[in-house]
């Protein structure tokens, strides 16, 4: 299934970019964001700043599936 995901994208030439986590809107609430906070964080609401550039001017930090299928798997164990 992995396999023709990345047929897929790679066909319709889809462009997947990094955005760091202190930039990252969906990382507020796993780094403790309480609800009553959200109403003032521009994070939140706007993104980050760069996001009202033109697209031109966004800071690209390109991803790479092949990057991730080359890493070797890790097993862990939970107890």
């Amino acid at each position: 299934r992995i396999s023709q995901i990345h047929t897929l994208l790679t066909s319709i030439k889809v462009n997947f970019y990094h955005i760091p986590g202190v930039q990252n809107p969906a990382d507020c609430v796993s780094r403790g964001l309480m609800p009553t906070q959200f109403s003032k964080h521009d994070l939140w609401f706007k993104g980050p700043p760069w996001l009202s550039l033109s697209s031109e001017e966004w800071p690209i930090i390109k991803f790479s599936s092949h990057q991730v299928s080359s890493l070797p798997e890790e097993k862990t164990t939970t107890h």
